[in-house]
C-alpha cells in the first residue's frame, strides 16, 4: 500500500466534477467523502485528546513565615488578589496596605451602585466582604478606578512556616 497522501477535498471534488456526469453519483460521493472527512477529524481529535491525558488541575496555597501564634489567626484562609507593580505604583502607596483596601471598597461601592444590569436583570448585591470576591467582575473594578485582579473567589489554604531551617 503507497505512503499516505494528502489531498484537498475541494481539488478532489474539482476532478470528481469534471469526470462524473450522474449528478445524483457525484452527491452521493460527495456526501461519503464529507462524511469521512468529519470522522477523521473527531479521530485525530480523540487521539489527540487522548495523548493529552487528564489536565492536572492546581489550587493557591499561601506559605506564610511566623510563630504558633500566626496558625491560629490565619487559620479560616486568605483570598488572592493581583495588584500592579512598578515604580510608580511603589511610591504611590495606592495598591499597598490601606490603599489596597481604600480601592477594594471603591469597587464594592461602584457595584452596588450600579446594580441594574443589562436588559433590567438585576445584580445580587455585596453585603459582606467575602461576597465580593465572588459577585465582582473585572468590568466594575476597571469602572471604579482600579486596577486589581480578583485570583481566588473562595478562600485558600495558608500554611505558617515556623522555622527558616529546611
Amino acid at each position: 500500500m503507497p505512503a499516505e497522501i494528502k489531498l484537498d477535498l475541494g481539488e478532489i471534488l474539482d476532478v470528481l466534477r469534471q469526470r462524473v456526469t450522474d449528478e445524483a453519483t457525484l452527491k452521493a460521493i460527495t456526501a461519503d467523502l464529507l462524511a469521512a472527512q468529519r470522522a477523521l477529524a473527531a479521530e485525530k481529535a480523540a487521539e489527540k485528546e487522548e495523548k493529552a491525558g487528564p489536565k492536572n488541575k492546581y489550587r493557591f496555597a499561601i506559605l506564610l513565615r511566623g510563630n504558633a501564634a500566626l496558625k491560629a489567626q490565619v487559620a479560616g484562609g486568605a483570598y488572592i488578589l493581583a495588584v500592579p507593580d512598578g515604580e510608580d505604583v511603589a511610591e504611590s502607596n495606592t495598591y499597598m496596605g490601606e490603599g489596597l483596601l481604600q480601592r477594594f471598597y471603591k469597587a464594592i461601592t461602584h457595584h452596588n451602585d450600579h446594580i441594574k444590569g443589562k436588559r433590567g436583570k438585576s445584580k445580587p448585591r455585596i453585603k459582606v466582604f467575602s461576597d465580593a470576591f465572588r459577585i465582582l467582575k473585572s468590568k466594575t473594578i476597571k469602572e471604579s478606578e482600579s486596577a486589581f485582579k480578583i485570583k481566588s473567589d473562595t478562600l485558600v489554604e495558608v500554611i505558617v512556616v515556623e522555622k527558616e531551617e529546611v
